[in-house]
């Protein structure tokens, strides 16, 4: 028979085996990796980034977002009840449908904001001797019959803070020897003398572009001198033909409408705010361009929210991307030149001849005479 004495080296053998089986089953059975233990050498984090208050502020962002967008989508959503109301009440369809059927356009009132500059002073001299009198001057060419129109118009800038004028630019307030003080001084004159001039709250810079039409809008919708049906927003250097622009424009009840002409895939140059995308939003030129005035006051109701995207046009278009409106794209209507005058146009841009000689050789039909445009099915 076999000795069957356990020894101390057969249970210490033994006790090896046991707990061996049990690292193995131990190492089978876990989920988790063994860790290594904390060192008190080992930098865990960057040096001076407060990642917690880091966390809170982005959580605050969201929040806020989330509070604008709920603000906006209410807001949204009352200006909808708002517009079918009207649309309930005649305007809109029906109104389409009487116009097509009586031959006759409607009796709509119109207010022209011109964006002007301080030391532009010749260039309002011009438009007030030249295409206003479309509206102020009885022996001028009337316009369409069927265009009854009650226009209002304003020249809006902000405070000169140079004495100076662009190249090329001659008057009276491009003296390099005058001061601020003589730039107000003769600003003020000027506006006592015609009434038509809105200093806005905003000094004249290109970064301030859309901070100024966000204050043109404002005034517009709060002033207590007038209504409107429309606005139409025009440079000071365009000349409009109105005589075509009008009956065009009022084609579109005044209920939910961007009018113009479209740029689309602009790629983004904005140097000033971050702007999320890669390309701008629709917006039209702000040579020319139009509004109900429904969406007048609903930018003014919200400007305060909106980004002052660069240029001032992108910056509208893209507030007005999320809106369900109508946008009629006049793409071929407009003209951009530094030379000659096309007689087919809804808008010339920077014509080099004086504004009055064109407009009298109009009136006179010394030019663009017999000139007729084809009326594109812009829907």
């Amino acid at each position: 028979m076999r000795n069957m004495t356990i020894t101390p080296q057969k249970v210490s053998l033994i006790i090896l085996c046991v707990v061996g089986l049990l690292c193995i089953f131990v190492l089978i059975n876990t989920d988790t990796m063994p860790t290594c233990p904390e060192s008190n050498d080992v930098e865990r984090l960057p040096v001076g980034i407060d990642f917690q208050k880091a966390f809170d502020s982005i959580k605050q962002v969201s929040e806020e977002k989330r509070t604008f967008e709920a603000l906006a989508h209410k807001k949204i959503q009352l200006l909808e009840e708002k517009f079918q109301r009207k649309i309930d009440s005649g305007i809109g369809k029906d109104e389409i449908h009487r116009i097509k059927k009586d031959k006759k356009l409607p009796h709509y009132k119109l207010f022209i904001a011109i964006k002007s500059t301080p030391q532009h002073m010749e260039a309002r001299k011009m438009i007030r001797e030249s295409w206003i009198r479309y509206f102020t001057d009885p022996k001028s060419t009337p316009l369409p019959q069927e265009a009854k129109v009650d226009m209002t118009w304003k020249f809006f800038f902000g405070q000169a803070n140079i004495t100076k004028c662009r190249p090329g630019r001659t008057g009276e307030l491009c003296n390099p020897n005058m001061t601020l003080a003589d730039v107000e001084r003769i600003l003020q004159k000027e506006s006592d003398k015609h009434g038509d001039i809105v200093r806005l709250k905003v000094i004249e810079h290109y970064w301030n572009l859309s901070e100024k039409l966000i204050q043109t809008l404002v005034w517009a919708a709060t002033n207590e001198e007038f209504t409107f049906d429309y606005f139409l927003g025009v440079d000071d250097d365009a000349f409009p033909r109105f005589e075509w622009l009008y009956p065009e424009l009022i084609r579109y009840p005044p209920v939910m409408l961007y009018w113009g002409r479209f740029h689309s895939w602009v790629p983004s140059i904005d140097p000033v705010t971050d702007y999320p995308h890669e390309i701008y939003a629709p917006y039209t030129t702000g040579i020319l361009y139009g509004l109900s005035t429904d969406l007048v006051d609903f930018l003014a109701e919200n400007g305060q929210y909106f980004v002052r995207l660069l240029p001032d046009d992108a910056a509208l278009g893209w507030w007005m991307d999320p809106l369900k409106i109508s946008k009629p794209d006049y793409r071929w209507e407009y003209a951009f030149t530094s030379g000659g005058f096309p007689c087919d146009k809804l808008v010339v841009h920077k014509p080099r001849e004086n504004f009055v000689t064109i407009f009298d050789e109009i009136q006179n039909n010394t030019r663009c005479s017999g000139v007729r445009r084809l009326i594109p099915n812009n829907t």
